[in-house]
């Protein structure tokens, strides 16, 4: 009998941890996904189709807008679509809305970005996309989407018909105010930088943004941001491939190149053409320290 009595609560302790994996698995929310068919026209007019789709994806909440960010981190190709926070709806560029939204693509690392505001006469269709669910509860968005973009330099664009999107996670940002102008603070060695001069050097065929700020005495800081950065990107400070290249000339010394540190990447609107973040690092020559920056903010457009 009291073999029979454990045998029994055994069987009732499996019982219950399996309807509670069962349960755990049910409710488990799906890894967002998005697809669609390009079209790509080139300069001779000839088109070729192809299925598309990109292994990453999530959806940022700020200032009154989603932004939908796709991306391949082998590649470095970045599609974005843009629209208002105004709840499930449809949105196109030939509805009534003053803020219909907007796109960008950019094929890979080497490659222009193309965006859908900015196409010439005679682009076939038009910017839509049907935001058919904002699910509160579980934070992701899924709709349908139709995009054009344009390549200006090289006269050619693409248009993305059928696509989808499906329970991508949605990203809620603290910021309530809109990048409207270049913004940089930094202190060096505890001493606030108190720039007056900011620049933003963007060459459309290099894929990096060279940032450079200038104080009142001639102190001059540059450094490099990747356009493929993504949302919560940190890059580490440095010299090699892959990390962030920064320069810091405090005169009369000469110029000290960041050795280690790190540069976090916290937005990057591609659309609007906005990024920001942070960074700290120790600064010095032949790999030896001698400068420290710390509490480090950006803000810039380009």
């Amino acid at each position: 009998m009291k073999r029979l009595l454990k045998l029994c609560l055994i069987f009732s302790i499996l019982t219950s941890a399996w309807a509670c994996e069962k349960d755990e698995e049910e409710n488990e929310i799906p890894q967002g996904v998005i697809a669609a068919i390009v079209n790509l026209r080139d300069a001779n007019g000839v088109i070729s189709s192809n299925p598309w789709s990109l292994p990453s994806i999530s959806a940022t909440r700020r200032n009154g807008n989603i932004t939908l960010t796709a991306y391949n981190a082998g590649s470095g190709e970045i599609f974005t679509l843009r629209v208002p926070d105004d709840g499930a709806a449809y949105y196109s560029n030939t509805s009534a809305d003053n803020d219909p939204g907007y796109g960008s693509w950019r094929r890979n690392a080497n490659s222009l970005t193309w965006y859908s505001n900015d196409l010439p006469e005679g682009t076939p269709g038009n910017f839509a996309v049907d935001l058919t669910e904002v699910n509160e509860v579980n934070n992701t968005i899924s709709g349908t989407f139709f995009m054009p973009v344009f390549s200006p330099l090289d006269e050619m664009n693409a248009f993305f018909q059928n696509g989808s999107f499906s329970n991508v996670p949605i990203v809620i940002s603290e910021e309530s105010d809109a990048i409207t102008e270049n913004r940089v603070s930094l202190r060096v060695n505890g001493i606030n930088f108190n720039p007056v001069l900011i620049e933003v050097e963007h060459n459309e065929n290099v894929p990096e943004l060279i940032v450079t700020t200038t104080n009142a005495t001639d102190g001059t800081l540059i450094f490099a941001l990747p356009l493929a950065a993504v949302n919560s990107t940190e890059y580490p400070v440095g010299s090699n491939e892959g990390e962030i290249s920064i320069s810091l000339q405090q005169p009369p010394f000469d110029p000290s190149i960041g050795i280690s540190g790190n540069l976090i990447v916290e937005f990057h609107n591609q659309g609007a053409r906005t990024m920001s973040g942070t960074f700290e690092f120790e600064a010095g020559q032949f790999d030896v320290a001698n400068q420290s920056v710390t509490d480090g903010v950006f803000e810039v457009i380009y």
